[in-house]
């Protein structure tokens, strides 16, 4: 299977945390986010790697620079933040054969990905939202009405801006499409989740995985660096 992660937003809502560098290379107990998801995706058969970045592009560069993998990463560098659509649709070229994985690379992944890659290929489906379960502050995290007996999505919520204590089922920034879904993206639309999603559940199932991560405060991040240890993600 073959990759797309991208790392290439300013992410101010983590701010002062994302003045001097991005998300992605924020550390969790010494170890970035970013070579924690490497060191998650060298588990499985993936062949390829695209990583597209923006803000703080050399700094990402040489943080790949120093990382050794055994998967060949390709870097992409937008001339300007885009958006995740856009970047999609800029990147149909290096995934237009078969289907592909798309990850947000600011956020923590730790599933089985073989697993949820096979079983897309046995739908019929042209998309494969792989969300999580969570309550609290919902801002900036799209909510998804879910058939738990059919793994259908009945409606997406963009960005519904409360806070509750009841657990709903969200987009945890990662699935798996078929190409086709390049053709579905128009040139007026910026944010995947939000812009493109919402119009295509009737093409798409979910899966719903425990180990995701989603920082969307400072305080989910410091959060999470008292509570995942170095080691979690180091599979050499």
């Amino acid at each position: 299977m073959k990759v797309l992660m991208t790392c290439a937003g300013i992410n101010t809502e983590l701010r002062p945390f994302t003045d001097m560098m991005p998300k992605c290379l924020l550390p969790i107990n010494s170890r970035s986010i970013l070579y924690r998801n490497l060191d998650w995706l060298h588990k499985f058969n993936v062949e390829g790697i695209v990583i597209s970045s923006s803000y703080r592009h050399n700094q990402l560069k040489l943080s790949l620079d120093s990382y050794k993998s055994k998967i060949p990463i390709h870097f992409h560098r937008e001339p300007k933040i885009v958006g995740t659509a856009q970047t999609l649709k800029n990147m149909h070229y290096k995934f237009d054969d078969v289907p592909f994985v798309f990850l947000h690379g600011d956020n923590l992944y730790d599933f089985d990905l073989n697993d949820v890659y096979d079983k897309h290929l046995k739908t019929n489906k042209m998309i494969t939202v792989i969300c999580y379960r969570g309550k609290g502050r919902h801002k900036k995290k799209n909510i998804v009405k879910f058939d738990d007996k059919k793994t259908t999505i009945e409606k997406i919520i963009v960005n519904p801006g409360h806070t509750s204590d009841y657990e709903v089922v969200m987009t945890g920034g990662a699935f798996i499409s078929n190409p086709t879904i390049h053709s579905k993206i128009s040139s007026k639309d910026y944010d995947f989740f939000e812009d493109v999603l919402p119009n295509h559940v009737h093409n798409m199932n979910a899966i719903i995985e425990e180990n995701i991560k989603v920082f969307n405060t400072s305080n989910e991040y410091m959060a999470s660096c008292n509570t995942w240890s170095s080691c979690d993600f180091v599979y050499y």
